[in-house]
């Protein structure tokens, strides 16, 4: 079975509210579908939305599935933890703002006398690549500045939702 493509309009009503309506989507043959296909069809779709509802469609966005490359890691090392993170912290040359990236399950050599060591290779090569262009664009912070440089790093732990509503507890 093929994983759907979700193609998500925001809807806002009078009151200001906002809610997503998302529509899944399965190509008939996914390897030829284009952007422009996926466009053409969210923005269909969105004016087929416009003429039933009442609210304002103020954005939207399509996720895409990927499967993994096949020269990447078939299974994960041993004594990993995703909570276990590099928060990685960008400049742009319009803010002062940081974005940061989250790094997880990372390298264990990443970590020297407790500090993120910055000289790592593979560290600083993912570190050149969202401050490089890239192909037919640039990686930016969430209001579209690009990235330019990094600003530090270091190593935390950040829990999911989902580790936290499932947190075991004991009590005696």
């Amino acid at each position: 079975m093929a994983s759907p493509y979700v193609l998500s309009h925001t809807v806002m009503d009078s009151n200001g509210v906002k809610t997503a309506t998302p529509a899944y989507f399965v190509p008939t043959t996914p390897s030829t579908v284009t952007v422009a296909n996926l466009l053409t069809n969210w923005l269909d779709l969105g004016t087929a939305l416009d003429n039933a509802s009442n609210g304002q469609i103020i954005g939207g966005r399509i996720t895409i599935p990927m499967t993994p490359d096949a020269g990447w890691k078939s299974a994960p090392v041993d004594e990993n933890d995703v909570s276990d993170v590099v928060n990685i912290n960008f400049n742009n040359a319009v803010t002062r703002y940081a974005m940061e990236y989250l790094l997880p399950a990372f390298v264990q050599a990443m970590i020297s006398n407790g500090k993120v060591d910055l000289t790592n290779i593979a560290l600083t090569s993912l570190i050149s690549f969202l401050t490089a262009p890239a192909t037919a664009g640039a990686f930016s912070n969430t209001a579209g500045q690009d990235l330019t440089s990094l600003r530090d790093a270091f190593q935390a732990d950040r829990k999911h939702r989902r580790q936290l509503r499932n947190k075991s507890i004991a009590t005696p």
